[in-house]
């Protein structure tokens, strides 16, 4: 659950063992774990497009929500998303952008549903992902600081989702 002031831009979801058996492959190997379903909701009212659930041994939702959060589905500028193997096997991420929906500030909460009772104890890592205004001053000096939610969300009107 996130209660902690401004909910972020953009927040990303994955799933990774606790205990990490073998150091020769990268510990950022987000599997499925077996999840059934994901939701996630500000203030009890479910995200369009939530809860994600498999349908058998497919994780069509999820790579789905993936494609489009990420602009890969449909955008002739990029140069082309990542195979639904390649992302189920080892890049298995949940992403919401949050103010694409215009959600600035609530009570978040992911809800996880597995299919069968977990072997392995996992971590829920989770990435908020928050704007930041870069200030110069008269010397170049440079300041860092959270940006307003109503000034990006000026800024923001201007970019098409």
């Amino acid at each position: 659950m996130f209660t902690l002031g401004p909910l972020p831009v953009c927040i990303i979801f994955g799933l990774l063992p606790v205990e990490k058996q073998d150091y020769m492959h990268s510990s950022s190997d987000f599997k499925t774990h077996d999840l059934d379903s994901f939701e996630l909701s500000v203030d009890s009212v479910n995200l369009p497009g939530f809860p994600l659930k498999c349908h058998g041994a497919t994780m069509m939702d999820f790579y789905h929500k993936f494609l489009k959060v990420t602009n890969f589905f449909d955008n002739p500028y990029s140069n082309g998303p990542m195979t639904y193997k390649n992302y189920k096997d080892t890049n298995f991420i949940i992403v919401e952008n949050l103010q694409r929906h215009k959600i600035f500030n609530g009570d978040l909460m992911a809800r996880l549903k597995f299919k069968t009772t977990l072997t392995e104890k996992l971590y829920l890592v989770m990435c908020p992902i928050y704007q930041k205004k870069i200030t110069f001053d008269e010397y170049f000096n440079v300041t860092v600081s959270d940006m307003l939610v109503n000034e990006a969300k000026k800024q923001n009107e201007n970019i098409s989702y």
